[in-house]
Order: C-alpha cells, then structure tokens, then sequence
C-alpha cells in the first residue's frame, strides 16, 4: 500500500483500514485467546499506517484512535496472560448479565451484607450488576439504588476476588515470590492478643516483615486506617475479615497492626481462642474499603420518599424548578416573587463600611455591611429581587463575569444547579461567594428553624480550601467534621476540637455528661473483669489452680477421695501439690520435711562451681536465713516476684495461685506435667473413685481434665464480657453521636467530606442541613453524592469539571462496560440539565491556556493574564523539554519513577529560584507517587528548597502557582503511557501554572501512544515550545546563553547567571566576589568577606573584622602599662587598663612553696590545687611522682599495681585502684579467644566469654539468620533445595537430608565451550581443567591433576577443591568425635572460612549447627529457670533490705539498686549473668553477716562505751568504712565476675571478719581495763598498723591471726559471753520467776527478789557501778535483762501489773 500511486485507490485505503482495524478489534474481544497469532498482522497494520501518515498520503485521526485502542486490548490481554489470569470472551459475560438484567436482581440489596462473605469471595459465577444508565432514567428509586450499590460493592470486592484466586492459583509452587496485582500478602500472621479500647474491641496481629524491610510505612498506602484484610490458615477456604483500626508506624516496623475483626463477638471470641499457636496468611485489598463501608450503608438506609431530587435523578427531569423555600414563599404571597430579595452588599466590587449590629458586637459575623459610596446600582443591591434577573446588579459590580453571573444566578434560583468551572475560571470563588451570599441571607431561607448549610468535598484537602474561603467572611458557627484536617486555620473549628473545649467549659449537656461517664466507668470495671480471666487462662501452663477454685470443677466423689490424707495441711500448699507429685511420693514422704530440700541446696551448690564460700560466721547467720524460707508460692498479684515470708499464725489466702519456684527440680516437675496437655475423657474419669491410686500420669492426665473444664468455663466468661463490653461501646459512640447532635445542630456551616457525609448519615437527617454545595462534584462517584443528601435537602449546589478529573473506580472492567466512572454531575450533564460553564480564565498566560483548546472549546483568557511578566532567566515562559532516557519501577508503591527527570526538574527549580523567585511561587508537580519520592529525596538536601511545594499533580487539583515545573515520567519499551492517556488528568497537569510552564518529559513517545499528546506536540513544533533544551539566558549578560539539556549543563549557571562575575562595586567599595548572580542585585543579602578598611579610633588603627560585620570598638593592641602591676601589656585600643587582665607569668610562691601557675591578673592558685609534681610517699610504702595537690588520705595510691592475676595477665589498675593489691580492678587485656560459632571474642578477659554479639552468618538457600550471632537460630521451616536428576531430598531445608551426595560429573559447558570439572547438581566451579590448568591440577589434597578428578567450589569462599579430598576433610572425626573434640564449624582448608553453604556438606554443617546451638542455649541458660532465679535472687535482695544491711542512704543502698537494675530484664541475662549477680548477693550477705557481728559483739561486750568511748566510735566508723568500700568494689562488677574476683573477695571477707573480731577484742579489753603484755600489745599494734595501712593478707596470714584473737580472748574469761546453756542453768539455779534479771551499766547481770521492783541500793561486784535503787524505781544506767531470761518486761512493771503473758521464746536462742 505504501508503494501505490493510482489516486483513486489511494482514497480507498482508510476505509479498506478502519474495516481491518474492526476485523482484528472483533476477533480479540470474541476471542481473546488469539492474541498471539494476531500480533504479526497488528505490526504490519501500525508500520503501514505510520508510512502512511508520514507519508501525507492518509492522516485521519480516528484511524489513530481506533488503531490505539486495538493496541491497547492487545496489551491487557499480554498482561493478563503474563500475571497468569484467564482471558475470557466479554460475550460471555455480557450474555449472563444480559440474563441477570431480565430476570432482575436475584434479591433485595438492602439485605446484602456490606462486608465480603466467603461465598462472595470463592464464588466462580458472575456477580450481579447493572450498568449505571448515563443517558435515560431509572425504573424507580430501588431500582436506582440497587444499581449504585452493587457496582460500588463489586468495586471493592472484585480485586479481593481476583487477588485471591490469583493466590490460590500460585499455591503449588511456594518457591516464587510472586507480586500481585491486586492484593497484598502477609505471611506468619498471628493473633497476639485483644485490646479494649472505646471504640470496642480491637485485636493485635504479628505478621512476618523479613520481607518488608524496604517498606517505608511513614508513606506506604499498606494497612491504613480502614483498610480491609482477610485470613485463612487454610489456604482460604475459611476466611475471618477485619478492618484495620490503629495505625502506628513504628509498631509496622516491628509487624504489628491492630484490627477489628467482622461478625459477632461469641465469633471473634471463638477464632481468637481458637488461633492460639496458629499461623494465618493474611490478604489486604488494594481497593480502600473504609469509603465503601459507610456508603454502602447510607446506600441501604435510603428508604422511598427520602431521596431529594429524585425526578432529576432517576427521571432526568430538565425543568429545574427554584428552590422549595422560595416557592413556599411564592404561595404565602400569592406569587408576588418581588417579595423574594436577597441582599447583595457582601459581594459588590466597590469599598464598604462594616459597622456592629449591636454595641457589643465583636465579630465579624455581626457586622453590617454598607457601601461607602451610594449610588443606585448599590441601593439596588441591598434588596434585589432573586427570581427577577432583569432586576439583578450588573456583573461588573459584582465583581463577575457574565458566565460567572450566569453561574450565581441559576445556583440562587434553581433547586438543583450544575456548575462547571474549566482551569482557572474560579470555581471555588464563584462557590465561596454563593456561599457569602446565602448565608449572609439566611433568615431567608431558614426562617423555619436552625438548619445549616452543608459544604461536601471529596478529599480533605478540597474541604479545608473551601471552609478556610468561607472562615475570610464567617468566622463564627464553622463545624468541619472529620479527624484528618491538616489546616491550622480550620482546626478550632473541628468537631474533635470544639468537643474538647465544651467538655473543658463543663458545657456538655448534663444527661450526655453523665451518661456518657457512667458507660466509662462500666467499660473500665469490664475491661478489668476481662483482663482478671485472661491472666487466670494464661497463667495455667505454669501455675496450680488453687483447690478452692477448681473444686467446683471436680466430681464429689473425686473430691472426697481426694481430701483423704492431710498432706499439705497446717502448710501453704493444698492436697493438689501432694496428689500430683510435686514433692515426690506422698506415701514416702508423710511429714513436710525441709532437710528434703536441703539435700537440694548442696545439689546446687556441687553444680554451681563459682559460688563464693565465706567465713563460718557468715555461714551461721545465712543457715539461720535459710532455716526460715523453706519452700515459696507464687501470687498472682506479683507473679514476677517472691513475696515477703509470712509468720507461721498467717492464714494463706486461698485465692493465691500456687507454683512451687525454690528448687529446679521441683521446678522441673511441674512445667513437664503442664507441657503435656493430654487429658482424660469424661467417661475414662467417671470410672475413677480412688484418685490416689492413679499413676501420676494419670493423675496429671485427670487434673488436666478438670482444667478444661474449667477454661471452658473461663473462655464462655471471658466471651460473655466482651459480648458486653462491645454493647457498652457501642453505648459510647451512640452517645458521642448525641454530643455531636448538640454541636452540629448549632452550626451555621457544616463541612465533610463525603465519607464523613455517609458515616455522619443519621445525624444529618436530624440536623437537616437545607442547602448542599458539592465541591470537586465532577471528582466523586454518584453513590457518595446521594448518600450526603438528607429529606430536608431543598437545594442541591454541583460544582466541578468533569474535563479534568472523573472518579476512578478501582476495578477498570466497571468504568468500562457498566459507567461506574461518571459521576452524577457529568451524568446531569449528559442528560440534558442546564449547565452553566465558565468560560473567562483568570490564571493562565496565552502561551499555556493555549494548550486548554485540545480540551476544552471556546474558553476566553481575561485580561489581566496579558499583563503578567515574563519569566526571568529562561528563553521561553512555555517550554516541553524532550528525552528519551527510561523509567524506573517502584515495586513497592506499583508507582515509577525518572532518574534523569527528576535530577532535571530539581537542577531546573533551584535555577529558578536563584533568578530571584520567591519559593512560594515555584511548584514541582509529578504524575507518579514514585517520583514525588524520588524529587523529595534529592531536594531535602538542599536548604534552597525551604518553601518549594512539591506533590503529586492529583493533589493539587483546583490549586494554582505562578511556575509549574512538571515532570511526565514515563518512558519506556513497552509503549505503556498510563494515566497520562487520560485527557482529564492531563488537563489538570497542564493548568496550574499562571506565568511559567515547564514540562519535563519523553513528548515523542507520548505523542506515539496518545492522540492528545500528538496534538499537543504539534501544537508546542509550531509554536517552538518544544525541544531536547530549555534556553537559559543571563538576566545581566543578555547575550549569554546556556542550552540546558541535562541536569549538568545548569553548572555553567552556579549562582543562576552565567560563569562571567559580578563585579559589582559594593557600597564598601569592594567588588562583588560571585559569578554573576541575578538575586539580589543591589547586593543587600550578599556579604562582604573582605577586611575591613574603615578607622575606627582616634588613632586611625583599621577594623580587624570582615567588612560585612559591624566595626564595633577598636581592637587594634598597643602597649600598656597595667596600674595595679605595673607591667607592660599589649592591650586593644579600646580597652581601659583598669579592666584589663595582665597575662605576665605570676612570680607569687604558695603556701605549700610551690610558684603560682596563674597569669599575673588572675587570683593565684589555692594549694590544695597545686598541680606541681613532688616525691611523696604513701602509707602502703609506695614513694610516687604526684602532683602537690595529691594528698594520701585523700588520693589513692598512683603506683602500678605489679601482680599477675589468675587469668595470666598483669593487673592494670593502680595500687590504690586495687586497695593495696587486695582487691584487683577487672582485666582489661583483650580476650581474643575462639568463640563457638567461629568468632574471635571481642570482650576483656574475664572467666567466660559472652555471647558472640556479631551478626549471624548462618544462612541456607532460603534466607539467612537476622539475629546475633551468639543467640539462638530459628530452623528453617521451608522445602530442602539439595536435588538433582539422580537424587532428590524430601525433607524440611533443617532436618538433615535424606539423599546421598551424588558424585556423577555435571554434564553442563562453561561459557569456555569446555566441558564442567563440577559435579552433579552442585554450583559450578568458575574455574576450567583447560583454561586454569596450573591453578586446578596444583596439588593439594593429592588427585587433583588425575585426567578424570571432580572438583567442588565452597561457596563461601570460592576456592576450589578435589571433591574426594575435601570429602574426607569434611567428614574427618564426624563418627567418631569425642568429648575433647572442639564443637566449631568446619573451614576452607586455605583461608579458613566457616563452611555454610554447600548443600553437598549439608549434614555435616547442621550436625555441628546443632551442637552449637546446644551449646549456646547452656551459655544463655533455660529461660524459664532464669526467670525463677532470677524472683529468688530479687527476694533474697528483699531479704537484706528488711534486715537492714541494705537499708541506707550510702553505697549499700545503691548496691541494691544496681542489682535491681541488673535483673530488670531477664530475657536478657544469661545463666553466666545470673551466677555473678549471685555470688554479688551470696557476698553481700557475707559482709552482712560481718556487719552483724561486729555489732552484737559490741552490743554484748560494751554497750555504755558507745556513747563515751571516742576509741570505740573510731573503730565502729572504721569498720563500716571498710565494709563499705568492700561493697563499692563488688558493684564495681557488673554481669560478671572473674575468678580473680571471687579470689579477692572471699579472701577480704575473711579480713573483715579478723578486723570485726580485733575491734571486739579491743573493747572488752577497754572497758574491763585488762592488763595487756607488753608482747600481746606489740602484736596487736602490728596487725592494727597492717590494717589501718590496707596492706594485703594472705588467707594463711589472716587464718593465723584469727587463731592468735582467739587465744588472747580465751585468756580472759570475763570477756568470754554467757553461752544459752550456761544462762539457763544460772536462771534455774536462783530459781526466780521471768523478768527479775536486770544488768549493771557495764552489762552484768544481777538479780532482785521478792516481787522484782528495786528496794535498795548495791554495787556490782564486777565493776563497782551502782546497782539496784529505792522505791521500784533502777538506778541510772541500769536496765531490764530480758536476755538472761527469756522476759519481755521486768516483773515489776506496768505490763506486769495488767497480767501479760511474760515470755518470748525467740528471746532465749
């Protein structure tokens, strides 16, 4: 055809065309299977008809357009086909709808769920749907409404249906990760708990994020608020919905969403119960659901005669009639329509006078508006006749156009009004003074009753534009419904806010008030009933239920059976504990025996091999600790934590929850019992009358029996509450529906957007909003209109341009074949409705309203876009820059994105910007979301961006700037274009701009696959507004110009001008330093960095500071003489000597007689601060180079510590750091040994090493381990890949394989042409027997260089190796390891790399994998006996503190509190953590143990001295000084101790008995006034001296001195104490009643008879004190002895006298 010359044929091509073209258009929609034998004979038609349209034999713009279409059914088949959809006939379709639509819908919608069913989803049959009739009317209202409802609910349903049976489809091969088109999927989903909220009940879900880590859900559309997700656990043949209810982004991170599941709560109740340690996949539709829900049921509320406007909605009635009010006004003055006036003065184009309605008016709602200059056009205004429009201001008074004038007109005098505004005509101003009109006009219209006028916008963004219009003229009665306003303007008037305030003001209705908190208060006291029953449930798998509650869940007989033997009687624990074995054979052990459980303790202590032994003193004390705790119960209370031992007269609660916690093995028993779940049948325990003669299975087996009977009972409980706790929720949104009433219904304006309209439906049937104006009405589906409207509704306000944007249905077969994309106001349109269109643009140039007549005829620009400026810097104020670099895809967001035009786009903004453009002027569109992203990236590292708006072209319809800067996107092979084939959203792209237009993008290739593009391209060639460069031109140096094809060519402009410079003289008379810059072209932001050349003193000295700075004082610095030294100084000129400090060198001596360090004008040094060095010595003897201001008794000693500790390396500390070497600081000497896993330890030395905190390098095919390396590793749970053509595994990727290693040679080529040297089935090595003949044949293991050797490649390392070799390598010692044997991973025998992932050595790999995981789980220990040790430790921590030892202010104090700290977490402390923090606390209770001691004994010996002796208190405060720094140094230790530690401690331990046992001696010897050798003195001073120094003690040395104390006391038998023996036969002896023992001020004791009382005066015949006295009454200093006998008062007393009970055993022992 092309080759033709007859002319006559020539005419016949475009018909012998378009009749191919309907050929092949009929034969893909009837069969659309044959696409691909159609695609040859497609590509010839396009290359012919491309040859001929450039040939100019054919041009025909149909033909184009018919040839696209049938290109683009092409390519949705490919796509279809290629994601794996079946591809189906339309006809079929169509002829089962053409069925549905004769037999009428199967059944009422009003009945249909909103919520999808299984049914709904799974079905394979086509659902039931009409077209939406653009053109004609409706049978009736329900047929009207069924039609929108089930197009709008199959919108939704229809991607959720595809996406599942996608899903479904690609279920037996689970290895390809597959993205779907219209669902997403979520993997190892589970239900982790409910959560009470006032909204109702809401349920956590966990979902796996492996393979989320790139989603940013800060901008991801991924579960947002209202979003509808499916689960199934079974390949979705079951399915449980529920809507997303809390977004948090950080929770998505870690993979938690909360959700409200759909049904009622026994189901939800049911599923969650059931879905324990269950694992769901979960879908989300791509279709937001939350819009949907609250139409759909608007949709089915709507009942007959409900429905406004229903003869122009279903009927398409022409003739619009005014407004019900107006002709309700017309028939009270038998039509007298001049009596209908409406006041325009708000509105005239001239100035007026606002003055108050009332003298205390304030806002400006109460104004009244008047003209300041009258003439009769605007006393005209004041009363105009509305339905008379002859009577009608003109519109050059009211500031209108005549199609604007047009437009008010119809709006004010019709009930319904269609009002299209094309790009910058004012729409939304045309709107917002109709609005200023009516409502300044109210009582017109509202004369009846409160009834507000009701703004609906689509988006929130349009509803905030259009309310913050209206708030310039009405700042009083603004409501704005909804949550998501981000305006600040607007969000006073919020619902949210205005609820707020009222609830502060206490102006909340009183019944709503009360109401409203008495369901709080029964929703807090359900929520606790609830949480009470979960933790009973949760706490069964490792608690006893108390018998007094689980009695009513066993049998009578079981019950009398059991409660035979009184085991546990007159103890804490019932029968229970005894019955099932807890302590071991009832029958064996009858008596609650605690030397059991001491048998235990030295179990543990022989395991425990780090456990610190301590003094026998200490010891003393701690068994009579122990010999008090016995066995401890857990509460539920605080079930983290022992509780406090209770008196044995106590009574134990019967509601405790009991868990024996003292004893691992006990421990042991019960959680092993608990694990096993298995449980008798009802009739097996019917046969059962003896339980004790049941095995202890079965007794656990009947016990979890009765268990389930009662969590049955439980769950029914637990279902009940919240079946009541929802009701009373949904109480609270009924009352805050209330609330809102009381705001809304108040309101002047009310603004929603049409979710908002459908959600708030049954409020606004109340409130009765009469009029409705509809912003954005050509952008919203008809079902979102309707539901907005209300009965009361009389006049009904459309504004919009259904040429820019239409709806976007979600499913494109519905917008397609049944018009689910017109909306009502196009639909008005297409069926004849007056229409009022605008026609006088007021934003654009001509040079870019010019690119609106492709779309739109006959708009007229105004005049004032003629008067706008040209663009500076730029050639052109219109200009298409052309390329051809390619897209990029954004999986992730199904967006795309344009590296070159988004490096472009910002090079050419900041470009602009620097011409000297406000930013606010400038905006950067885009057509793609992945592009927004990719722009927003590159320019938030640059501050010239602040202020530069950048956003997606759909979010900035009905916006406007002075420069738009638009960047097309896409460009690539495959011809797609998108939605920029969509005239609509190409109109509102090429449209915001009002000065300059700049498009970025591959024009030629949209030209090729759009007939508007093409248009617009030809239209841009003539205009030359075209190219693949922008012309920048300098604004100072016109001739300079720069072609601007890439991002780097902007270079050659770097300050917005060109490369010459500025050279601008300055006002400082420096010149300009920049290139040339356009900004600032009078320099008065540029500052100069030149010094400064001014005089600024008498002595004409220069400024010293850059120009661009204030001068300020002179700082010039000249010679000075200093009054108060006399010494010469260089001081600034300005400074005044007087003030100036002198910087000569102090020549003053110290105190200490050192010279002062200071400057001469600065106080001089104090000596205690002296930083000079001199010789001192220290008391330990060590003579050290320190500074003067170091002293002895107030700095430790400097000098390096020179032992060697335990682990083999020297002490790092200092002598006073390790006090005198006794106690050693940590080693600081890096550790370095080989871990487990293979890692070198990156710790210090110490005795073991902590978990390897590297990341884990464990991986297989399927993924790899995301943990540390040092924690346990999840097995992979997916299908083994080891397979081949001989031998294939079946087992799970971590179980060892079930298939030999194949040795057959793999038979594949290498890209050499030579044949592989690998084997069967294993990666091929990169290396050739040929080519790499020396590197392969080297001998290593032996074989290598036979003619027929294997060879394998590790694939961690890629070394190469001889496969019988490396085999034996792998597997040597692997069947005959011994326990010496080390546990690591096998290596590369050259570079010793961990081998991990050859599948060949697979086996071998999991075997030592899992002796290594054996091995890591010993080093972290069992986290349930952690935990309990963990409550041991805290109690006995407890313990200390109720003693008293760890009750101070001081360093003990904090000890606690840093153990405490220490057990915080304990799924984080290891068994290794856990042993140190017990030997902290075995050696706290040592120095403990040490403290009590020393103050009995000091008690007992010399109880006056402690007040009158300065000695004694020197000594007390001396051993508690070094208790103290014992107990600092031990904190020092944290998570650890080394064994040099435990060494160092045990070993001052022992010390500080021997200094508590010295200081006792020493006070007996003081207070009896003994006589001492002059030897025994001598010694005592020596070891006084050895301490008072802090000299180390070998454990021998302190062993010697403790028997050498023990001798001098023996000695002397007064100082030797009573024993209890010895004091009780004493008592017997004299034979006297309690409480007649009384003691001397020095201790003695003596004894007074008769009735007890003091009669007359004696001395004590030991020390001659005073004893006895007159009248009952001691003498001073003498006391009561309550521990010679046992007393708790003297005989002769008050208590006595009342007849107490005189005796207290535990006073005796």
């Amino acid at each position: 055809m092309p080759t033709e010359t007859s002319g006559r044929l020539q005419e016949e091509f475009p018909k012998f065309i378009h009749n191919t073209i309907h050929f092949l258009h009929e034969t893909l929609t009837r069969l659309p299977s044959s696409y691909d034998n159609l695609c040859t004979p497609l590509a010839s038609l396009q290359v012919t008809v491309g040859i001929l349209n450039s040939s100019c034999v054919m041009r025909s713009s149909d033909i184009d357009k018919s040839l696209n279409e049938l290109v683009a059914l092409r390519d949705d088949l490919m796509n279809k086909k290629r994601m794996g959809q079946k591809v189906k006939s339309p006809e079929d379709d169509e002829s089962v709808q053409d069925e549905m639509h004769v037999n009428g819908p199967p059944n009422d919608f009003r009945e249909v769920s909103i919520f999808p069913t299984p049914e709904d989803v799974l079905t394979k049959e086509q659902p039931y749907i009409r077209p939406n009739i653009v053109r004609g009317k409706y049978q009736d209202l329900d047929h009207y409404l069924d039609v929108q409802f089930r197009l709008y609910r199959e919108d939704f349903l229809a991607p959720l249906r595809e996406g599942i049976d996608e899903y479904i489809s690609q279920l037996k091969d689970r290895n390809i990760r597959r993205h779907y088109q219209d669902i997403r999927v979520y993997t190892g989903v589970e239900i982790v708990q409910s959560v009470c909220t006032n909204q109702g009940l809401f349920h956590t879900l966990q979902f796996d994020i492996s393979r989320l880590k790139r989603v940013n859900w800060e901008f991801s559309k991924r579960l947002i608020y209202g979003a509808l997700v499916c689960l199934s656990n079974d390949d979705f043949k079951t399915m449980y919905f529920a809507t997303v209810a809390n977004r948090i982004p950080k929770r998505l991170q870690n993979g938690h969403i909360d959700v409200n599941f759909v049904g009622g709560t026994q189901t939800v109740s049911t599923l969650v119960q059931s879905s324990q340690r269950r694992q769901f996949t979960m879908v989300e539709t791509s279709a937001y659901f939350e819009a949907c829900n609250h139409v759909l049921k608007a949709l089915q509320q709507i009942k007959e005669g409900e429905l406004p406007f229903e003869q122009y909605f279903l009927h398409c009635d022409t003739d619009v009639q005014p407004p019900a009010y107006m002709r309700r006004r017309n028939f009270m003055f038998l039509g007298s329509q001049n009596d209908i006036t409406f006041d325009f003065t708000p509105i005239l184009n001239v100035p007026v006078l606002k003055t108050p309605l009332f003298d205390d008016s304030d806002s400006e709602d109460e104004l009244l508006v008047t003209p300041l200059f009258e003439s009769n056009e605007t006393k005209r205004a004041t009363k105009v006749p509305i339905l008379k429009k002859s009577a009608w201001p003109s519109a050059d008074i009211l500031g209108f156009d005549e199609s604007q004038l047009a437009a008010v007109h119809s709006a004010l005098t019709k009930e319904i009004s269609v009002i299209q505004g094309p790009p910058g005509t004012g729409k939304t101003y045309i709107g917002l003074k109709i609005a200023q009109l009516l409502l300044h006009n109210r009582p017109l219209w509202n004369k009846e009753e409160q009834q507000p006028l009701l703004v609906v916008c689509y988006t929130n963004h349009a509803l905030d534009q259009f309310l913050e219009g209206i708030y310039n003229f009405q700042k009083k009665g603004i409501v704005r419904a909804g949550s998501r306003s981000s305006s600040e303007k607007m969000k006073k008037c919020t619902l949210s806010e205005i609820k707020h305030k009222n609830r502060t003001d206490r102006v909340v209705p009183r019944a709503i008030f009360t109401c409203g908190k008495t369901i709080k208060d029964n929703m807090k006291s359900l929520e606790e009933q609830i949480s009470k029953s979960r933790d009973c449930l949760y706490k069964l798998s490792t608690s006893l239920i108390p018998l007094n509650i689980l009695r009513k869940f066993i049998s009578y007989k079981h019950q009398i059976s059991l409660m035979r033997y009184s085991f546990g009687r007159g103890t804490r624990y019932s029968e229970l504990h005894f019955w099932l074995g807890i302590f071991g054979n009832p029958f064996e052990q009858v008596m609650f025996d605690v030397g059991l459980y001491e048998e235990e303790e030295e179990e543990e202590e022989e395991e425990d091999t780090t456990k610190v032994k301590v003094d026998t003193e200490a010891d003393m004390l701690q068994q009579l600790r122990i010999g008090d705790e016995a066995v401890e119960i857990l509460t539920s209370d605080k079930p983290t934590r022992k509780p406090r031992a209770k008196k044995h007269n106590e009574k134990q609660s019967g509601e405790e929850w009991q868990t024996v916690n003292n004893k691992k093995k006990v421990k042991g028993r019960i959680r092993t019992h608990m694990r096993n779940k298995a449980s008798m049948h009802v009739s097996e325990a019917d046969g059962v009358h003896d339980v004790w003669q049941l095995q202890i299975e079965d007794r656990w087996r009947l016990y979890h029996h009765w268990l389930n009977r009662y969590t049955k009972q439980q769950g029914e409980c637990i279902a009940q509450l919240e079946r009541k706790y929802e009701k009373e929720a949904q109480r609270l949104q009924e009352i805050g529906l209330e609330e809102d009433l009381e705001i809304l219904k108040d309101a002047a304006v009310i603004g929603m957007t049409t979710t908002g309209a459908a959600r708030y439906r049954s409020i606004l049937q109340r409130v009765k909003p009469k009029i409705i104006i509809v912003e954005e009405a050509a952008e919203v589906l008809e079902a979102h209109i309707i539901t907005a409207l209300t009965a009361s509704c009389e006049q009904l306000i459309l504004i919009g341009d259904h040429k820019q944007l239409r709806p976007t249905p979600n499913v494109y077969k519905l917008a397609r074949k049944f018009n689910l994309d017109y909306s009502l106001f196009e639909r008005m349109i297409k069926n004849n409705m007056h229409c009022d269109c605008l026609e006088l643009q007021h934003r654009m140039r001509p040079e870019i309203s010019v690119l609106m007549d492709h779309i739109y005829v006959g708009l007229k620009d105004h005049e004032s876009v003629f008067e706008y400026e040209n663009v500076k810097g730029v050639g052109s104020n219109v200009f298409f820059i052309n390329h051809k670099y390619p897209e990029i895809e954004n999986e992730e967001l199904l967006s795309h994105a344009n590296e070159h035009e988004a490096m472009y786009v910002a090079a050419l903004c900041r470009y602009i910007l620097l011409q000297g453009y406000d930013p606010s002027r400038v905006t950067v569109l885009t057509t793609y979301k992945g592009q927004l992203f990719k722009l927003k990236g590159i320019m938030k590292k640059m501050s010239i961006f602040g202020g530069v708006h950048v956003t997606a072209v759909d979010n900035f319809q009905g916006e406007e700037n002075d420069i738009i800067i638009l960047s097309l996107v896409r460009s690539n092979s495959q011809g797609k274009i998108g939605f920029l084939a969509v005239e609509n959203r190409v109109c509102v792209a090429l449209s915001r701009a009002k000065i300059g237009f700049y498009c970025v993008g591959n024009i030629s290739f949209l030209a090729d696959h759009s007939e508007l593009w093409k248009k617009i391209q030809a239209d841009m060639e003539r205009r030359d507004c075209i190219g693949t460069s922008l012309l920048l031109r300098c604004q100072n140096h016109p001739g300079t110009t720069i072609e601007a094809k890439t991002e780097k060519d902007f270079h050659s402009a770097p300050e917005g001008g060109c490369m010459k410079p500025c050279e601008a003289r300055l006002k400082c008379g420096h010149v300009c330093v920049l290139t040339c810059h356009p900004a600032d072209p009078e320099h008065k932001i540029y500052k100069c960095r030149k010094p400064c050349v001014r005089k600024i003193c008498d002595q004409k000295h220069p400024c010293l500071k850059p120009c661009f700075e204030e001068c300020g004082n002179c700082m010039t610095k000249i010679p000075k003489i200093i009054p108060r030294c006399d010494h010469l100084q260089d001081v600034p000129c300005s400074v005044d000597p007087e003030d100036f400090v002198c910087l000569e060198k102090c020549k003053k001596t110290l105190e200490c007689g050192h010279q002062c360090t200071n400057v001469c004008g600065v106080r001089c040094v104090l000596p205690k601060n002296c930083r000079e060095y001199i010789s001192r010595i220290w008391p330990c003897g060590h003579e050290v180079e320190t500074m003067c201001r170091n002293k002895p008794e107030d700095y430790p000693c400097p000098e390096k510590c020179k032992e060697q500790l335990s682990c083999g390396d020297g002490c790092g500390g200092t002598c006073g750091t390790c006090s005198h070497g006794r106690l050693h600081i940590e080693c600081k000497a890096h550790c370095g040994r080989t871990l487990v896993c293979g890692h070198s330890c990156k710790g210090d030395c110490t005795v073991y090493c902590p978990p390897c905190s590297l990341p884990c390098e464990n991986r297989c095919s399927h993924g790899k381990c995301q943990g540390e390396c040092g924690q346990p590793c999840n097995t992979c749970a997916e299908r083994c890949q080891w397979r081949c053509q001989h031998y294939r595994c079946t087992k799970l990727c971590g179980e060892k394989c079930n298939r030999p290693r194949c040795d057959q040679p793999c038979k594949k080529i290498l890209k050499c042409r030579h044949s592989c040297i690998g084997l069967c089935g294993e990666p091929c090595p990169k290396k050739c027997r040929i080519c790499d003949r020396k590197e392969v044949t080297e001998i290593f293991f032996g074989d290598e260089d036979e003619p027929d050797a294997l060879f394998i490649e590790l694939e961690d390392c890629g070394h190469v190796f001889e496969v019988n070799g490396l085999d034996q390598w792998v597997d040597d010692n692997q069947d005959s390891s011994t326990e010496d044997d080390v546990i690591q991973l096998k290596v590369c025998p050259r570079c010793k790399t961990p081998i991990r992932k050859n599948l060949r050595y697979g086996n071998v790999i999991k075997s030592i994998l899992s002796d290594i995981e054996v091995v890591k789980q010993k080093i972290l220990g069992d986290k349930d006996s952690i935990e309990l040790k963990v409550d041991e430790l805290r109690y006995r921590l407890d313990n200390l503190t109720d003693r008293g030892v760890l009750g101070g202010n001081g360093d003990d104090a904090n000890a606690k509190q840093q153990i405490l700290d220490m057990l915080v977490a304990p799924d984080v402390l290891s068994s290794e953590n856990l042993h140190a923090i017990e030997n902290q606390i075995n050696l706290l209770e040592a120095a403990s143990g040490v403290e009590k001691l020393f103050a009995k004994g000091m008690k007992n010996i010399f109880i006056t001295s402690l007040r009158r002796d300065s000695t004694t208190r020197q000594d007390v405060a001396l051993v508690d000084s070094h208790i103290q720094r014992f107990i600092k140094w031990l904190m020092y230790w944290k998570y650890r101790m080394t064994d040099q530690a435990l060494q160092d401690a045990e070993t001052e331990i022992s010390r500080l008995n021997l200094i508590a046992n010295l200081y006792i001696l020493e006070a007996g010897i003081r207070k009896h006034e003994m006589e001492v050798t002059q030897k025994r003195r001598n010694a005592l001073d020596s070891l006084h001296k050895t301490i008072k120094n802090g000299e180390k003690m070998e454990k021998t040395k302190i062993d010697e001195w403790k028997k050498y104390l023990k001798m001098v006391q023996s000695s002397y038998p007064v100082l030797q104490p009573l024993s209890n023996e010895l004091k009780a036969e004493i008592v017997k002896a004299v034979g006297l009643s309690a409480g007649h023992w009384y003691k001397c001020p020095n201790g003695h004791f003596y004894a007074i008879g008769e009735c007890g009382g003091a009669s007359e005066r004696g001395t004590c015949p030991e020390c001659g004190k005073a004893i006895g006295g007159m009248n009952h009454r001691l003498e001073d200093g003498n006391a009561h002895a309550p521990e010679m006998d046992g007393s708790r008062y003297a005989a002769y007393s008050d208590e006595a006298n009342m007849n107490i009970h005189n005796f207290d055993i535990d006073d005796l022992f």
